[in-house]
């Protein structure tokens, strides 16, 4: 099985539309004109983009300490 998506930048966003007839069309708006707010409509694509291709975490591997893909984007909390 074969899947693909198109992204195409915006001005103020991101348009992602699979080629899969009947997949739903995304869009990401960059919510603030700043660095940040790039970055994180970038990461949200990129969160999109582990959905769609399925790339799963897993709370239970790596000994039970879970197993996490995460983006951070300087000055996030936590």
């Amino acid at each position: 099985m074969e899947w693909g998506i198109n992204i195409t930048k915006h001005e103020n966003g991101y348009l992602l539309k699979p080629l899969e007839e009947g997949m739903p069309t995304k869009v990401v708006e960059i919510r603030e004109d700043t660095i940040k707010g790039e970055q994180e409509a970038l990461r949200e694509v990129f969160y999109i983009l582990r959905e769609y291709f399925e790339v799963c975490n897993d709370k239970h591997s790596n000994a039970g300490k879970g197993q996490y893909l995460t983006i951070k984007v300087g000055g996030d909390e936590g």
